[in-house]
């Protein structure tokens, strides 16, 4: 069996879509001849036989249809050395490429129910905001995405979710597409991770600027949580840039290619996202190296997390300094809620345990 894997990116240290593609890889590489075709990643991520790079540049023709659709439709044919029998396509960006492919089994990995990423991002997002369209313009052209997420996730021979709270939300939308949307959480191989037993002298958040929800939990940390607490020094860890004023406790470390040992040096990690769907990789890789974690209700959505027993859930900023401050003065129960967060990873989100679903799955698709 040979599948080819479409997404912009495929790494360990990148975007969490970029963590999701690369996990995914190495979960069914066993099982299957894989194939890798990038649209924006030029290096070979070394974990497939065979890699593709190839950009789809918008042309002004192309920027306008967009206007219609949100999305891209236009691409050009393609000519590959690998012949797939399915391809796997990781965003709705790239959907269109399905006429690349005709009579190849289309698996569609939705990574969020973009929909509703797309309702906050044009109304407070850094992209979208700043472009003068007229309200009533603007809930169009949310509606016209919507549209055409709901096309494809019909055209699809198969989806696959991060969670069941996104499959219910798409059920909502589609009820007959029952059959079609399987959950399989974002999943690490957790023997790769081994639990820290320091006690850490950081708070530590985690996540990419340049998406949008990441940027909002930031701007909570520096202008909410940081300023309460200026006695326990905060770090943030990930690409792009914060252009506001912070407080001194406050340190940005940017972008690096391992993650490990700074989970290891946090006494908490924090999750205070205000919006956005699917899992949290953060979380996951927090859980996996023994560290306490503290979220809103958001961040830990379609987790199977208990509130004081492996995870503590803050459902706002007050109560989140709360959590900070009585954590942070007891590590006992702090150490005791991140042990029971290892046991959750190990057991829920381990991708050796969903492996075999997914084999199935191509197997029926190409029977």
């Amino acid at each position: 069996m040979k599948v080819l894997v479409i997404a912009p990116g495929c790494a360990p240290d990148q975007s969490g879509q970029s963590l999701r593609v690369f996990k995914w890889i190495q979960m069914i590489r066993s099982e299957a001849h894989v194939g890798y075709l990038s649209t924006h990643q030029r290096e070979d991520p070394k974990i497939t036989p065979f890699f593709h790079y190839h950009s789809f540049p918008d042309t002004w023709q192309s920027k306008i249809r967009k206007l219609w659709t949100y999305y891209k439709t236009d691409f050009q044919k393609m000519v590959l050395e690998f012949k797939p029998d399915i391809v796997q396509i990781h965003t709705p960006y790239f959907f269109g490429l399905e006429k690349c492919f005709p009579d190849t089994p289309i698996v569609f990995v939705e990574h969020n129910v973009n929909w509703n990423l797309l309702r906050y991002d044009m109304a407070a997002g850094p992209g979208l905001k700043s472009i003068p369209f007229p309200p009533p313009f603007m809930a169009w052209l949310q509606w016209r995405a919507k549209q055409f997420e709901k096309k494809y996730l019909k055209r699809a021979s198969h989806t696959f979710v991060c969670s069941p709270v996104d499959r219910q939300e798409m059920l909502k939308e589609l009820p007959k597409l029952a059959d079609k949307i399987t959950v399989i959480p974002n999943c690490l191989d957790v023997s790769a991770y081994t639990p820290s037993e320091k006690m850490g002298e950081t708070v530590l958040f985690m996540g990419s600027m340049d998406y949008t929800a990441n940027h909002d939990a930031v701007d909570i940390i520096c202008q909410k949580l940081a300023p309460a607490l200026p006695h326990i020094p905060f770090r943030i860890l990930g690409s792009g840039s914060y252009a506001k004023t912070y407080p001194e406790n406050v340190r940005f470390l940017g972008h690096v290619k391992e993650i490990k040992p700074h989970l290891e040096d946090c006494r908490l990690f924090i999750v205070p996202l205000r919006f956005g769907s699917g899992t949290r990789w953060k979380i996951l890789e927090a859980f996996a190296m023994q560290r306490p974690v503290i979220s809103t209700p958001k961040g830990a959505e379609g987790l199977g997390v208990t509130h004081g027993q492996n995870i503590w859930i803050a459902e706002n900023e007050g109560l989140f300094i709360k959590a900070i401050q009585y954590l942070w003065n007891n590590p006992v129960e702090a150490t005791a809620i991140a042990k029971k967060g290892r046991e959750l990873v190990q057991t829920k989100y381990d991708y050796n345990l969903y492996k075999d679903t997914v084999i199935n799955i191509y197997q029926k698709l190409l029977s």
